[in-house]
C-alpha cells in the first residue's frame, strides 16, 4: 500500500466543513489525522447555537475532539511559571533575612521572615514569571505546531475554511475526496507529501 499522499479541501460555508468532519470520522479517519483550517475561531458551544448548524450532543462531542485535539497547552506554561515564580520569591524573601539577621533589639517584634511582605512579593513575582512563561510557551508552541499539510491558500485568511489529510493510501485519499465533494467543497488539491508542487491552491477544480 503506497503511503505519503495528502489531500486539501476548501469550503465556503462552516456547516459544509462541519458535516465533512463528521463524515470523515464516520468513515474511520482518525481525529489526529484531520487538520482543520479556519480564519475565525471555531467554538463548538457557539456553533451549537448557530442557525446554520444543527449539532446533536454526540456530534458536538466528536467535533470538539477534532477541533481541540491538541488542547490549550499555553496554560501549562503559565502554571509552571506561576509555581516557579512563587517558589523563587518565597526562597529569596526567606533567605535574605536569615542570611543577614537583624538584631533582636532592632527587630521591633516582627518575625525574621515576615509573612505579609513575603505574600505580596511572592504574588508579584508569580505574576511576572507566569507572564514571561506564557509568552515563551506561546512562541515555542507556534514554532513547533506547524501544519502537516504543505499547502497554503490565501483565501483562508479571508472567509474560507479547509480540511487537510496527510499520510493517506490511494484508496483512503479517494474516499476522502468523495466525502469532500458530497459536502460542497470549493476546491480539492491532491499531492505527494514529499513533493507538494505548487504552494497555492487554484480558484476551482
Amino acid at each position: 500500500m503506497a503511503e505519503g499522499k495528502s489531500v486539501f479541501a476548501r469550503f465556503e460555508f462552516v456547516n459544509d466543513l462541519i458535516q465533512a468532519i463528521l463524515d470523515l470520522r464516520d468513515a474511520g479517519f482518525d481525529r489526529d489525522d484531520i487538520e482543520v483550517f479556519s480564519s475565525i475561531p471555531l467554538e463548538v458551544e457557539h456553533l451549537s447555537h448557530s442557525e446554520e448548524v444543527n449539532l446533536t450532543v454526540d456530534e458536538g462531542t466528536r467535533l470538539h475532539e477534532v477541533l481541540f485535539k491538541k488542547g490549550r497547552k499555553v496554560g501549562f506554561f503559565t502554571r509552571i511559571g506561576a509555581a516557579i515564580g512563587i517558589s523563587l520569591a518565597a526562597i529569596l524573601v526567606g533567605i535574605v533575612p536569615i542570611t543577614y539577621p537583624i538584631q533582636p533589639s532592632q527587630q521591633g517584634g516582627m518575625p525574621i521572615v515576615p509573612f505579609p511582605p513575603m505574600g505580596i512579593l511572592s504574588f508579584e513575582t508569580m505574576i511576572l514569571i507566569a507572564f514571561i512563561a506564557s509568552i515563551l510557551g506561546f512562541a515555542w508552541l507556534s514554532r513547533n505546531n506547524r501544519s502537516k499539510t504543505k499547502v497554503y491558500d490565501k483565501l483562508l485568511t479571508v472567509d474560507r475554511f479547509a480540511i487537510g489529510l496527510t499520510d493517506l493510501s490511494l484508496d483512503r485519499m479517494k474516499e476522502a475526496t468523495e466525502i469532500f465533494k458530497q459536502n460542497s467543497t470549493e476546491d480539492i488539491h491532491e499531492f505527494l507529501e514529499d513533493n507538494p508542487g505548487k504552494t497555492q491552491l487554484s480558484e476551482g477544480f
